[in-house]
């Protein structure tokens, strides 16, 4: 067997290279772990997103709350809800992936219960 970093030939059963240090046998958590990031990276990005679209709305449009501005920032409020779906996809351990889920589902359910009148009064 050969190190795939410095291909130092290595003898029998190492966990580390002798010559470099690298892993020879790497978990299978690295590849979930870049989906967790990716998951996580995408919720953050949302909620700065988020945040300045909702400021640029309340500072700039004038009566934004009975303009049709007030719609994208509903919008905003349901994909938020929704992003946090992503966190709960993020975590490893299945009860409480699990759970997460559930804590996600409520959420949203409360932000489009909160929401519902705005939605209503504009059809």
């Amino acid at each position: 067997m050969h190190c795939p970093n410095c291909n130092t030939e290595v003898k029998g059963i190492q966990q580390f290279c002798i010559n470099c240090g690298t892993n020879l046998f790497p978990s299978k958590q690295t590849t979930t772990s870049k989906s967790s990031d990716t998951f996580i990276m995408i919720f953050l990005g949302y909620l700065l997103f988020n945040e300045i679209i909702s400021f640029a709305i309340r500072k700039f449009v004038p009566n934004w709350y009975e303009a049709p501005a007030q719609y994208g920032f509903i919008l905003l409020s349901i994909i938020g809800g929704a992003t946090i779906f992503l966190l709960a996809a993020a975590i490893k351990d299945k009860q409480k992936k699990t759970f997460a889920f559930v804590i996600a589902g409520v959420h949203m359910l409360y932000i489009l219960y909160m929401n519902i009148d705005w939605l209503m009064t504009g059809f």
